[in-house]
């Protein structure tokens, strides 16, 4: 009896330290990867109740999934913003939204991104300059957060996590540009002339994807409204 007693004990004692760290604002993803092997430990040695065990492991889990996505969400915006496309991909969302809502009261396509505000074609060209003479200056790579400036940033990625960070940032960034170009290059979308589109949208999604090595398959087009993924 004494020894399930104190069995019982160290459990609830060990569920309401993990919870607590759970519940910790600054826990970081190396912190709830550290819970993880004491929650197993733990159980391996006894002292945790198997089925809290397993409610904590999935808790875990799920904050280690929303930490990762954090990092993935403000890392992309700080990309997208060094390539000079936030303001343009932030501006096509608005545009999406509504349209959204046109389509929804029964108004249909009421207008082109071309006279939508942030959607100019001077505001799109220079946007667009900026986009290609990065990625002729810097093939193959995008503008991540160096790790010395880490500290510097909001929220900072974690260097165990930056190697899927950064896969996931240019998975974000291929589906996004080929959103913003589909839209672009339809006339009916779009409404920009096509010698403008000629001069100023130099890459199509094929060879973004092939000069940042991601794989289609990995970044097929979901379901995510306009540039949510990168600017929300």
């Amino acid at each position: 009896m004494t020894t399930l007693c104190n069995t019982l004990d160290l459990s609830w004692l060990n569920e309401s330290i993990v919870e607590a760290a759970l519940d910790n604002q600054r826990l970081s993803l190396s912190d709830a990867g550290h819970l993880d092997d004491s929650l197993r430990a733990a159980k391996e040695y006894g002292s945790m109740d198997a089925d809290v065990s397993e409610r904590l492991h999935h808790r875990i889990e799920e904050r280690k999934e929303c930490l990762l996505e954090k990092m993935v969400v403000h890392e992309t915006r700080r990309v997208t913003k060094q390539l000079g496309l936030y303001g343009l991909l932030k501006s096509h969302q608005k545009w999406g939204q509504v349209l959204c809502m046109a389509d929804m009261q029964g108004q249909g396509s009421c207008f082109t991104m071309v006279d939508f505000k942030g959607l100019a074609t001077d505001q799109v060209a220079q946007a667009m300059s900026v986009f290609h003479t990065y990625l002729q200056e810097n093939p193959g790579k995008l503008p991540y957060t160096p790790p010395g400036d880490a500290k510097s940033v909001h929220v900072p990625v974690e260097e165990g996590a930056r190697p899927l960070v950064e896969t996931k940032v240019a998975e974000k960034v291929c589906r996004a540009y080929t959103r913003l170009y589909k839209s672009l290059v339809d006339p009916d979308l779009g409404g920009y002339k096509k010698d403008f589109l000629d001069q100023t949208v130099l890459y199509n999604p094929d060879q973004l994807f092939a000069m940042l090595g991601v794989s289609r398959r990995s970044s097929a087009d979901s379901h995510e409204g306009i540039g949510y993924d990168c600017t929300s």
